[in-house]
Parts: C-alpha cells; sequence; structure tokens
C-alpha cells in the first residue's frame, strides 16, 4: 500500500452517513490505496472507514440542541484529533 492517502471525512446524522459511504464506495473504486478515517455513523463504518466518534447518535436539529450539547461535540472534536 505504497503513496497510500488518508483522507478524513465526517457526517454528522443518519443522511449524511449514507451518502458519505456512496462517495467512499466510489472513490474506492477509482483508488483503492485510499484509507479514510473520521466521524461518522455504521454505514461509513461497513464500507471500511476507522470511526473515531458515531456521530449519528449525537444528532441535533436547530442552534438551540447544538448549543445545550456544546461540551458533548466539544469533547468528540478534541478527543478525534
Amino acid at each position: 500500500m505504497k503513496n497510500s492517502k488518508l483522507v478524513f471525512i465526517s457526517a454528522g446524522e443518519a443522511s449524511g452517513d449514507a451518502r458519505a459511504a456512496e462517495l467512499i464506495t466510489e472513490a474506492l473504486k477509482i483508488n483503492p490505496d485510499l484509507k479514510f478515517f473520521g466521524l461518522g455513523g455504521p454505514l461509513m463504518k461497513s464500507v471500511g472507514v476507522e470511526i473515531l466518534t458515531d456521530l449519528t447518535k449525537f444528532a441535533h436539529v436547530g442552534f438551540g440542541d447544538v448549543l445545550k450539547n456544546y461540551f458533548t461535540y466539544r469533547r468528540i472534536f478534541y478527543g478525534a484529533l
């Protein structure tokens, strides 16, 4: 796996997880040496992404919900890096 490229990808809810999994599947057809890691869900994991945190468990709608969960997201962000 010489010259493999490491790609970070993030999806914060179920539909993003599904679209990212589709994108990764197609990208791997073009370049099978790509390695993916990031924040996502079970569909991304099923196509080979190393999931640092399953963000689909923390999906929130609206600024208020995000603000209420600021410290959770902050811990995820700093723990994932």
